[in-house]
């Protein structure tokens, strides 16, 4: 793959990632300003931490992708696409609730 191409593929990937995270916003936030409150929820929910709640749900989009990798001829309930643009925004959700996390430590101390 050519650089071009890739930064084809990448803006592409960008793109879907951008929408679905605009589409799938309100219904993992219950229209919550806080764009964490889902993981927040579950966590409390659950006794974790809101980044135990997201590693689980990145966990899972991994084991999607790695099912798929090793059989190739298994039925897509949702594109694979669409699974590695879940699995970018994870990592953008990750990162905020770890800065988040760390942000409030240091504050306390």
């Amino acid at each position: 793959m050519t650089q071009k191409e890739f930064d084809k593929c990448k803006q592409d990937l960008d793109n879907l990632c951008k929408s679905i995270m605009k589409d799938k916003r309100p219904e993992y936030t219950n229209e919550n300003e806080d764009v964490l409150h889902n993981f927040k929820q579950i966590g409390e929910r659950l006794n974790i931490s809101p980044l135990k709640t997201w590693l689980v749900y990145t966990m899972k989009g991994f084991e999607s992708i790695i099912s798929h990798v090793n059989n190739a001829n298994l039925k897509e309930a949702e594109s694979i696409k669409s699974r590695f643009a879940d699995l970018s925004n994870y990592t953008d959700i990750g990162y905020a609730l770890y800065k988040e996390e760390r942000d409030v430590k240091k504050k306390n101390n």
